[in-house]
């Protein structure tokens, strides 16, 4: 089950641009604003899918125009019995790269983690993840990527590290 839902996320993802450029346009997030919260219609919550370490569903809502918390609950590549769920609070700095279109954010922030592992004992610590998004100028959509150390501080003191790409549509 975890290599088809895996292989049906990265065929999601490689079909993207297909797909994108035939969605209707619409007078939001996408076309009228700088970033996901400052048009009359705000969109601030988004839904979608994230592929790596952990894979799974992710959402994110915006609390100002650079001000966001976002969360995945998803299962381990490397472990297949293992499920993550974790929160983060992001801001996002839109001074540093200027595409032709749309808009791209870097962005950084802190929340905590939560393993849950097969026959062992749940791993709880606090991960800092960075990572880039883009949102398309005509369509109410962002991808990124992302990298995030984590420190486990409970059974006991350990190191980890997730990595991911995905996609969000914007509401």
């Amino acid at each position: 089950m975890k290599k088809t839902a895996l292989l049906a996320a990265l065929a999601f993802l490689a079909g993207y641009p297909a797909w994108a450029d035939e969605a209707p346009s619409t007078n939001n997030m996408a076309m009228t604003r700088q970033s996901p919260t400052t048009s009359s219609e705000p969109m601030r919550i988004g839904a979608g899918i994230v592929v790596g370490e952990p894979t799974g569903p992710t959402a994110k809502f915006w609390l100002t125009d650079k001000l966001a918390i976002d969360g995945t609950l998803g299962w381990s590549l490397r472990d297949d019995d293992n499920v993550y769920l974790n929160a983060d609070v992001l801001w996002h700095n839109y001074d540093l790269i200027h595409p032709s279109q749309g808009r791209a954010a870097v962005y950084y922030g802190v929340g905590p983690s939560i393993e849950f592992r097969h026959e062992e004992d749940n791993r709880v610590g606090v991960r800092a993840p960075i990572g880039v998004s883009y949102t398309f100028e005509n369509k109410p959509l962002d991808v990124f990527v992302e990298a995030a150390p984590i420190l486990d501080v409970s059974p006991d003191w350990h190191g980890d590290f997730n990595v991911g790409i995905g996609v969000r549509y914007w509401f």
